[in-house]
C-alpha cells in the first residue's frame, strides 16, 4: 500500500513538471494605445492581429495597432513590411519615442516603428505550433430540380524563418435529379525557400480532376518562384511565375496520360481587417500557357469573402471557377465555375 502510494505521488509530481515545463511563463508585456497594460505570453502577429495568452482570459487577439509597446525575454522572429527579418527580444524602450519596438540580439539593439511590424513568431514554437490553417464546408439543396451540392475545402500552412510549405485541397460535388454527379477536385502542395527582400522559390505539386471540363485526372509538378509585391497589416500582394510537367487523362482518351509542358503565372491580392466588422476580401488568378500545345492555354480564378462571426468560426461565400481554351475531351464545356456559401473554423 505505501509503495502505491509512492508511486502514485511520483506519478503526480512528474505529471505537474511536465505540465509546468510545457506552459510558457506568463511575463511578456504589452502596452496598449489606450494606457493598459497586460501581463501575457505573447504567441504569434499575422495579417494585423496579435495573438496573446492570459491566465485570466486565455487566448485573446488585439489589432495591432492597438498595441503601444510589447517587452519580453522570448527570442522573435520578426519581419517588417519591407521583407527585413529581425531575430532577438523585445526590451523596453529607455527614449521618449512613442510607438517603437526595440529587438535585442546580444549587444546589437534595432529600433523599428511598431507598425512597420507585420509578423512576429517565437523561434522556440514547437513542431506543432508553426502550423496554421482553415476549414470550411458547405451544403445547397434547389427544391426546384432536386439539386444538390457540396463543398469542402482545407488550407494549410507551415512558415519558418526560411521556409514556407501550402497545402490546399477543395472538393465539391454536384448532382440532380436531371443530371449524374459532377465532380471538381483539386489539391495542391507547395514548398519554398524565402530569400531577402520578400524573394521565394521552389517545388509546386497540383493535382485536379474536372468532369465538366472532361479531365478525368491531371497532375502537375514543376518549379516556381515570386515576391511577395505588397505585405502589411491589412494588404498581402503575391505574383509567383515558373514552369510545370503535366500528365492528364481525358475521359474520352483513354490512350493517354497526355504529357504537355506548361508555364505558370499568377497573382494573389488579400484585403483582411479585424476591427469590427472583421472580414477578409481575397482573389486570385493563375493563367497557364501550353508549351507543347501551340494556342492552348488555362486558368483558374477566384473571389472570396470572409465574415468572422464566433472566435475562430466564419461564414464564407465565393465563386470560382475553372477555364481551358482547348479541352479534348469531345462535348467538354470550355469553362465551370461554382458559387458556394460555407461555414468554417480557422486553427
Amino acid at each position: 500500500m505505501r509503495a502505491t502510494s509512492s508511486h502514485a505521488m511520483l506519478g503526480l509530481v512528474l505529471w505537474l513538471a511536465v505540465s509546468s515545463a510545457g506552459a510558457a511563463p506568463k511575463t511578456d508585456i504589452i502596452t496598449l494605445r489606450n494606457g493598459d497594460r497586460l501581463t501575457a505570453e505573447l504567441k504569434s502577429l499575422d495579417r494585423g492581429k496579435l495573438v496573446i495568452s492570459t491566465d485570466a482570459g486565455g487566448t485573446i487577439e488585439l489589432d495591432w495597432d492597438m498595441v503601444a509597446a510589447v517587452v519580453t525575454n522570448q527570442r522573435l522572429q520578426l519581419e517588417t513590411y519591407d521583407g527585413k527579418v529581425l531575430l532577438g527580444s523585445l526590451v523596453p524602450d529607455t527614449s521618449e519615442t512613442i510607438g517603437k519596438l526595440v529587438i535585442q540580439d546580444g549587444e546589437q539593439s534595432t529600433r523599428v516603428p511598431i507598425l512597420d511590424v507585420v509578423r512576429i513568431a517565437p523561434l522556440e514554437d514547437q513542431l506543432l505550433k508553426r502550423f496554421k490553417g482553415e476549414v470550411s464546408a458547405g451544403y445547397s439543396l434547389y427544391r426546384a430540380n432536386q439539386q444538390e451540392q457540396f463543398n469542402f475545402d482545407l488550407k494549410m500552412e507551415y512558415r519558418t524563418p526560411q521556409f514556407l510549405g501550402k497545402f490546399g485541397s477543395e472538393l465539391t460535388s454536384n448532382s440532380s435529379t436531371a443530371e449524374e454527379t459532377s465532380r471538381r477536385d483539386s489539391a495542391s502542395l507547395e514548398l519554398y525557400h524565402l530569400f531577402n527582400d520578400r524573394w521565394f522559390a521552389g517545388a509546386v505539386t497540383k493535382a485536379d480532376r474536372n468532369d465538366e471540363l472532361g479531365i478525368k485526372n491531371r497532375l502537375s509538378v514543376g518549379a516556381a518562384g515570386g515576391r511577395f509585391m505588397v505585405q502589411s497589416n491589412s494588404k498581402l500582394w503575391t505574383l509567383v511565375g515558373g514552369v510545370l510537367d503535366t500528365r492528364e487523362n481525358d475521359y474520352d482518351n483513354p490512350e493517354g496520360p497526355y504529357h504537355t509542358v506548361e508555364g505558370l503565372f499568377g497573382t494573389q491580392f488579400d484585403w483582411f481587417r479585424y476591427h469590427k466588422p472583421e472580414f477578409d476580401l481575397s482573389t486570385s488568378l493563375l493563367v497557364l500557357p501550353n508549351f507543347t500545345e501551340s494556342g492552348r492555354w488555362r486558368a483558374t480564378y477566384s473571389v472570396g469573402f470572409k465574415w468572422q462571426i464566433y472566435k475562430d468560426f466564419f461564414w464564407r461565400i465565393k465563386f470560382d471557377g475553372d477555364y481551358d481554351s482547348r479541352p479534348r475531351a469531345a462535348g467538354a464545356s470550355k469553362d465551370d465555375y461554382a458559387l458556394i456559401t460555407s461555414l468554417g473554423s480557422t486553427f
